[in-house]
């Protein structure tokens, strides 16, 4: 596999800071997520207005040790430029679901208005719905469309019982 980490950095006279995108998402499909960082991190370019770039800034930073401060603050920075983008409220609502399930889900909230049709997001807020036990029918209903939106995800037929088992 060809070592994106060897080539130069890019410099804020650069075009464009698609190939620093394009590297980063390399590196994060791969699961090399220490590299990503790494090419994404560059301090010395201003690059934060680039909703994109932030917001895979975030989930590259979300899945390293010590980093969920960066992830949440590259999120916020994205939804500050760009408020309805859903990505953003969903990756936020991922990101703080253990910490503040109320939280995360009024961000999944906010993520289904902007698009109703993300199966994961109708998944992750129903699977919050039953975590905070507030209202197990809410929870039935949010998965059920998502497994209306994508019927192949396990995940979803498995915490649709569970909220079937709350539920009697």
């Amino acid at each position: 596999i060809f070592d994106f980490a060897s080539l130069p950095r890019v410099h804020s006279d650069h075009p464009s800071i698609l190939w620093l995108i394009v590297l980063g998402l390399a590196y994060y499909l791969l699961a090399q997520y220490e590299k990503a960082f790494v090419v994404l991190d560059q301090q010395d370019l201003e690059i934060d207005h680039n909703v994109d770039y932030l917001i895979l800034k975030g989930m590259v930073a979300r899945q390293l040790p010590g980093k969920k401060i960066i992830a949440l603050q590259s999120y916020r920075k994205a939804l500050a430029l760009e408020p309805f983008r859903a990505d953003a409220n969903y990756n936020i609502g991922n990101l703080i679901s253990d910490d503040d399930p109320y939280k995360a889900i009024s961000h999944y909230r906010l993520a289904l208005t902007t698009d109703p049709h993300a199966a994961s997001t109708w998944h992750n807020y129903g699977k919050a719905l039953l975590d905070v036990g507030d209202d197990s029918y809410k929870a039935l209903l949010a998965l059920k469309i998502s497994i209306l939106l994508d019927p192949c995800e396990s995940h979803v037929w498995c915490n649709l019982g569970l909220a079937h088992y709350v539920r009697h």
